[in-house]
């Protein structure tokens, strides 16, 4: 097959494949014909070999007759002239043999190539050829031009920067040079630009292959419009359910427990008008709840998508200094700024096993990617929340640990407290979501969130996993950094 920048397919499916079945068949027959000549060709150079060596010994040296030497030849020449009859009979056998090999080696070649080109010509996914010498489309079945809504002979002669967004040209190139280098066979999600202007997106599958003698490329390019569609609402339930638990928490627990308290103190505050002092402790208390509800929902704007904005610039942060000093026994600070002391039957250590792979030490530790103010507080967010899952007349113990995983560290904080269900597990890190059961701070159920949010700012990450009357444990994933801070 010969590259050329035009169509591979000209005529209908049907013309193209009956002429093709039309030529096979006369090759074959032709093959045949001669084939089944070779033998009777043999045998004849055979016989005219015997009469032209009757000949040569009657008129050249002069021995006998014609009729004689064809046939009453002396008995040594007629076992040479048998012999040589016999390797001609031979010869032609053995060329028959190797001939009718080819021929159905030729055979099932035409066969497989009719396939697979059929098998393209008519498969549901769409097929690109790309010549990487030209960087030109040299082929592109019916499936593919009907996706963008070219003729073939539109496509044939383009180049990638014609059928894809320019912007998203630059990712798409990217992951085609990937694909030339041996780098990659799968991309997703390739937008594609029809012919009407809009885009359609892909996930291509390529080979590597020779055409003709010319390396090419040949994409296989499946529509993932439908599946991309059933993502977004997907998407879009998911959240809507997480907007609902949101609204549902905030308004029953923040919005509640600052109104019943405001309500109930004005309806005290009715029935005992000349208890003045009384009243202006009440309303202490009540400026008092609503600062903290004011700090609850300044830290939620503050915070929502924190973990999708970048960061200002790179910095790096020794949180072996940080564990160290939360270690120490002194009082946490919540996002709010408040003071949050650790109970005394609560003990926070540190541990090291040598015998877990990539264990650290704390002085091992080292140093992350992000500002210390935003590593803290995910640390100290999650530490106050372990902290508040025991029962306050029982304690218990806060365990630390850290290993690394190739460019990551991992801080495991684990309690032996109340645990969660699985539907606690997972709406846990929702803004203003509270485990029912778990002792309340000033925090409004948003210090898993804003923890989860700070780790995520710095290009980390926490995972949950906890089990109902047994505990929890948080994965503190933080990016290594190769510098250390700016202030050491």
């Amino acid at each position: 097959m010969v590259i050329r920048e035009k169509p591979v397919f000209n005529s209908e499916k049907s013309e193209v494949i009956g002429r093709r079945r039309s030529l096979m068949k006369r090759q074959s027959v032709n093959a045949k014909s001669i084939s089944d000549k070779l033998l009777w060709l043999g045998i004849g150079l055979g016989v005219f070999f015997w009469i032209l060596e009757s000949a040569i010994h009657t008129f050249i040296f002069h021995e006998g007759s014609l009729i004689s030497q064809i046939f009453t030849a002396d008995t040594n020449e007629i076992w040479m002239r048998l012999l040589v009859i016999a390797l001609l009979i031979m010869f032609s056998v053995y060329a028959q043999l190797i001939i009718n090999r080819c021929r159905q080696a030729d055979e099932a070649l035409r066969e497989s190539e009719e396939k697979y080109r059929t098998f393209i010509y008519s498969s549901p996914d769409g097929v690109l050829i790309t010549n990487l010498g030209s960087k030109k489309y040299v082929y592109a079945n019916p499936s593919f031009c009907k996706l963008l809504g070219y003729s073939e002979g539109e496509i044939i002669g383009k180049t990638i920067v014609d059928l894809h967004p320019k912007d998203k040209l630059e990712d798409v190139i990217s992951e085609f040079e990937a694909h030339v280098k041996g780098e990659s066979e799968l991309a997703l999600d390739i937008p594609f630009l029809r012919k009407d202007g809009t885009e359609v997106h892909t996930d291509i599958t390529g080979r590597l292959v020779v055409i003709g003698g010319e390396k090419c490329s040949m994409a296989f390019i499946r529509d993932i419009t439908e599946r991309k569609l059933a993502e977004e609402v997907s998407k879009k339930a998911d959240a809507l359910e997480i907007t609902n638990v949101v609204l549902e928490k905030f308004i029953s627990d923040a919005l509640g427990n600052l109104i019943a308290p405001i309500y109930g103190r004005i309806q005290m505050i009715i029935g005992i008008r000349d208890n003045i002092d009384e009243i202006k402790s009440d309303l202490k208390d009540t400026e008092t709840g609503l600062a903290e509800f004011l700090t609850g929902i300044n830290a939620f704007r503050e915070y929502f998508r924190f973990g999708e904005r970048p960061m200002k610039e790179r910095s790096s942060t020794d949180i072996s200094h940080i564990l160290s000093t939360l270690l120490s026994g002194q009082a946490l600070e919540t996002y709010g700024k408040d003071k949050f002391p650790i109970d005394p039957k609560v003990k926070l250590r540190f541990t090291y096993d040598p015998k877990q792979e990539g264990a650290l030490d704390l002085k091992e530790l080292p140093y992350v990617v992000g500002p210390d103010s935003e590593i803290a507080t995910a640390i100290q967010e999650t530490l106050i929340n372990a902290i508040e899952s025991y029962d306050p007349e029982k304690g218990g113990d806060v365990v630390i640990s850290a290993k690394k995983e190739k460019d990551n560290l991992i801080l495991e904080i684990a309690d032996q407290g109340r645990g969660m269900s699985p539907d606690e597990t997972e709406k846990s890190q929702l803004p203003f979501y509270k485990v029912l059961g778990v002792k309340g701070s000033t925090r409004f159920g948003l210090g898993a969130y804003v923890a989860n949010e700070s780790a995520k700012h710095c290009g980390g990450d926490i995972y949950i996993e906890s089990t109902e009357g047994v505990g929890t444990t948080a994965y503190l994933l933080f990016k290594i950094s190769d510098k250390p801070p700016v202030d050491m």
